[in-house]
């Protein structure tokens, strides 16, 4: 598009490489709805970028504007959201491994317990205090998580639902 050429044949060159895209190139080449046919496409898996691809088609139909900038620049804009994604994961990652490291540290002081020659799981079933220590240790296990799985969640992007 940016060396001038028309849409409908850029769309038709790239729907050869992308069996997505024949769809959408079936539909420009019998005069259909392209930007609803981008938005059918952006339904599969790792193709939502195709929505904000056909919004943009619709808008440079309705004035006449260019399409190249307009994909061009959505195009920017996946870049950078990727950009944002990899930077969150990587963010992330150290808080995800703490919260895997807290879900297992009762087991390895169960396992520390026979070790050293006692026999833990004896007295969290068999007695009192052991019950009553091992509802409190469930009871922070499972709050532990809750907490970590809160601070590792990513909130939804506010830009995709308008």
């Amino acid at each position: 598009l940016r060396v001038g050429e028309i849409p409908s044949s850029a769309l038709r060159r790239v729907a050869a490489d992308s069996l997505l895209l024949q769809p959408v190139a079936a539909a420009q080449q019998i005069g259909g709805d392209v930007p609803a046919a981008l938005q059918i496409a952006a339904a599969e898996p790792g193709c939502s970028g195709l929505a904000a691809l056909g919004r943009s088609w619709q808008l440079c139909q309705v004035t006449g504007a260019p399409i190249a900038d307009a994909a061009f620049r959505v195009a920017e804009g996946l870049r950078a959201e990727a950009a944002t994604e990899r930077l969150v994961a990587a963010e992330l990652a150290s808080p995800r491994a703490t919260g895997r490291l807290l879900a297992f540290l009762p087991l390895m002081g169960i396992g520390l317990g026979f070790t050293a020659g006692g026999d833990p799981v004896a007295f969290l079933v068999g007695s009192l205090p052991g019950r009553v220590c091992l509802a409190i240790a469930v009871c922070l296990v499972c709050a532990g998580l809750v907490w970590t799985t809160l601070l590792g969640r990513v909130p939804a992007n506010e830009g995709e639902a308008e």
